[in-house]
């Protein structure tokens, strides 16, 4: 039987049985029945200590994908009641708790017939909903408990498979609301906007200003689900990577569009990023696919940082994540490394929250006003989308089985009594700004949000004296993003922010800064941070950098570069910073000179620098520009290693740019040849020179490509030889695959029957890179001389 393999992140494989693949002409498999709302507490686990209670449950609510307060504590939930194929019958309902028991015994339907919604977010007495291909907004404005205002905000998200949609709206720390791609991308359009352009967000999460309904991609992409940390690091998951964290923002990397980058995010979980070990206490599943993954996570979803202040301290900002497959909720807690993070298992051999009920599907999480963490629970039989299931299956199974059925847990410690109600609707400017420094994040994200939703400017006073008195970090961070929403941030209060006393402020107040840099003593003060000893702080120093004007700031980059340039995240925020003709000044008013002392040691971080640098520079394809980099980098008196690294950055830029060296010089290039030559004639000695270090025989291989096809053949056939070390076998595949002739890649297949199965993979990614390469392969096949 064909395998499918598992796309799936807001659900997953969810039949119970055993761990088999189910053929056309299997039986249909027996599904246990459900359990009634009481029954299935009682086979949930959780740590010591702590205990789980239901909140809501049918016929209050069903299918529930996504909830969230408002200001008053009432419980938004988003029911996705039509999937996976019925008619558009999803619903958003309010649900309440009228006795005071801890329950949920009256609920709302706000608005109904939406077409699979995912996500809500409270705004203005309103919410916000994700329902592809629109984003909502709906309001009750005659008291009735209904929604009837309704207009679209924004739309153009892709549709498509329904887990994939658009999903997550979440408060972000710098007043913008954030959303997840859902991996369906789209082309954005504001109705109310109709003078805008589209924005794409393929392969990219996105934010929006719900003031000026601004919209604009994010790095990094999520299935299913967003969260923030208490200092604004965002973090992701898709169905097999449970936690993600975006590093490089997309609104830095833009301004250098030259500069190639990796990758934006990392994937940071230490004991397996991809496909990390789970530990379900539920009875094996029948799947359809997959099956290599059992017992792994596969439907990775609903990630979220707890800030409640109830759980003991250790669980303050871990990280929980649902697996549906799973019937589980995984933890992990963070730890600094460089300017990310890592994860490690929070439980060892079992996950936080787990179920023996096969019907119980975690879907998404959420800290509530009380400081304790709920858990939705879609709670059907069969989630996995028709796509993976063949026709001849789908005819045997019930798909919307436990559509009418549907839970909501709550996760306290057993001893934390139950928080009192919030009432923050009518609350004053005044009882605002002291829960900016409240221990419960949910408490300081909607207090900001209410001021900054108001405009309150009234509290300015208030807010300057928590933001520069005021004991706590979270209050003075909370208080200058408040102040720079409300349009009341001043250079007084932001200098004070950019030498608080911990690197969170400091880090933020870079980035308020931004807006600021025409003021001297901002500039001074930015300047000033090029020491600090805090190495995110660095980071972000290095791409504000790129937004101040003066010359000042290449110094500071340049100091940057060479303390942080073996941190590859560190190097590319400098690089980021040096777009447009800012690289070629940076080479002309810093290197040329090297005061800052970049050439003083060679490091292979520096030697990577200035290979990228010089790509950047190359792919610009300024005659001008790289003939001011060759007569800094290729002079005589500059060691191999150094001009090896220049020279390998301008080819491979000329790749980006589209344009050869010889053209982008024109006239020039048979002034500046010799100092190629000079580079090319002992790089051909070094990589040819056994007593030299493998390294440095390595890292001369690129500079090759810079001679004719001809007189480099020789070498680079002598460098495949199977005698020769592996790393040279690789740098000659990896520079032959540069190279356009027809003839490079022929002398890589010629040598094809010694190759070991290392140098055989690296050959093929060369030669599937290009597709007019193929047919070069193909009769190698035909020919005998590469064996199918």
């Amino acid at each position: 039987m064909r395998r499918h393999h598992l796309a799936c992140g807001l659900l997953a494989v969810l039949l119970p049985g055993l761990f088999v693949f189910v053929s056309a002409d299997d039986p249909p498999p027996a599904l246990k029945s459900p359990l009634a709302p009481d029954e299935a507490l009682k086979t949930i686990r959780v740590p010591a200590g702590f205990a789980v209670e239901l909140v809501a449950a049918e016929p209050h609510v069903m299918d529930p994908v996504a909830i969230a307060w408002d200001a008053d504590g009432r419980l938004w939930v988003v029911e996705m009641g039509d999937y996976p194929d019925g008619e558009p019958g999803g619903k958003v309902k309010v649900l309440d708790d009228t006795d005071g028991d801890g329950r949920m015994d009256r609920s709302t339907v706000f608005v109904d017939r939406l077409p699979f919604p995912t996500g809500v977010f409270p705004w203005q007495g309103g919410v916000f909903v994700t329902a592809a291909p629109d984003l909502l907004y709906l309001k009750d404005t005659n008291g009735d408990g209904k929604a009837d205002e309704r207009w679209v905000v924004f739309t153009g998200f892709g549709e498509g498979n329904q887990q994939h949609r658009v999903n997550g709206l979440t408060w972000g720390i710098d007043n913008w609301i954030y959303g997840a791609n859902g991996d369906s991308g789209g082309a954005i359009q504001t109705p109310a906007r109709g003078d805008r352009p589209a924005v794409n967000i393929s392969g990219r999460d996105f934010r929006f200003h719900p003031h000026t309904l601004a919209l604009e991609p994010v790095s990094g992409q999520s299935q299913f689900g967003i969260s923030f940390d208490d200092w604004g690091r965002r973090f992701l998951c898709n169905n097999r990577v449970h936690i993600r964290l975006e590093v490089l923002p997309d609104r830095y990397l833009k301004r250098n569009p030259q500069l190639a980058v990796r990758a934006v995010t990392e994937d940071i979980a230490e004991y397996g990023p991809v496909g990390a070990r789970v530990y379900p206490i539920s009875p094996p599943q029948e799947r359809f696919n997959d099956f290599d993954h059992v017992g792994h996570f596969t439907a990775a979803c609903g990630i979220h940082i707890y800030r409640g202040g109830l759980f003991p301290q250790e669980y303050e900002g871990s990280a929980f994540v649902c697996d549906a497959v799973g019937n589980l909720v995984h933890r992990c807690t963070l730890h600094p490394k460089g300017v990310s993070l890592t994860a490690r298992r929070g439980e060892a051999n079992r996950e936080f929250f787990a179920s023996t009920d096969p019907w119980c599907r975690p879907v998404n999480l959420a800290t509530g006003p009380d400081g304790a963490l709920y858990v939705v629970d879609y709670y059907r039989a069969v989630v996995e989308h028709p796509k993976w299931i063949p026709p001849e299956i789908q005819k045997r199974l019930d798909l919307r089985a436990g559509a009418d059925r549907g839970r909501i847990y709550r996760v306290r410690p057993a001893d934390a009594p139950r928080g009192p109600r919030p009432q923050l609707a009518k609350a004053t400017g005044e009882d605002l700004v002291p829960l900016l420094a409240h221990p419960n994040g949910w408490w300081r994200d909607t207090a900001q949000r209410l001021l900054f939703e108001r405009q309150h400017s009234a509290v300015a006073p208030a807010l300057v004296e928590m933001a520069t008195k005021h004991a706590n970090p979270q209050a003075r961070l909370r208080a200058l993003w408040t102040l720079h929403g409300l349009g009341r941030l001043e250079p007084k209060h932001l200098i004070t922010g950019l030498r608080d006393q911990h690197p969170g402020v400091r880090e933020h107040a870079l980035r308020m800064a931004e807006a600021f840099l025409s003021e001297a003593a901002v500039r001074d003060a930015v300047l000033a941070l090029v020491d600090d000893p805090e190495r995110r702080v660095r980071f972000q120093l290095a791409f504000t950098l790129g937004e101040m004007p003066t010359d000042r700031a290449l110094d500071a980059l340049a100091r940057l570069a060479i303390r942080d340039a073996d941190d590859a995240w560190c190097r590319t925020a400098v690089l980021s910073s040096l777009g447009g003709p800012k690289a070629p000044r940076f080479v002309a008013l810093v290197l040329r000179e090297d005061k800052a002392g970049f050439f003083k040691e060679v490091t292979p971080g520096k030697l990577q620098f200035i290979r990228e640098l010089a790509a950047v520079i190359s792919a610009r394809g300024q005659g001008k520009e790289m003939q001011t980099f060759v007569e800094v980098l290729l002079t005589d008196d500059r060691p191999l290693r150094w001009q090896s690294a220049a020279v390998t950055g301008l080819t491979e830029g000329t790749f980006r740019g589209k344009a050869a060296l010889p053209a982008i010089f024109g006239s020039e290039w048979s002034a500046v040849w010799p100092r190629f030559e000079r580079v090319l004639q002992e790089a051909q000695r070094v990589v040819s020179a056994a007593d030299e270090p493998l390294g440095v025989r390595v890292e001369a291989v690129p500079l090759l490509i810079v001679q004719p096809f001809a007189a480099a053949a020789p070498v680079y056939e002598s460098l495949l030889d199977s005698r020769q070390p592996q790393e040279l076998q690789l740098a000659a595949v990896q520079a032959l695959g540069r190279r356009p002739e027809r003839e490079a890649l022929a002398l890589l297949l010629k040598g094809w029957p010694s190759y070991s199965p290392g140098v055989r993979r690296e050959v093929l990614e060369v030669v599937f890179r290009q597709r007019d390469r193929l047919p070069l392969l193909l009769d190698a096949l035909a020919a005998g001389h590469v064996r199918p």
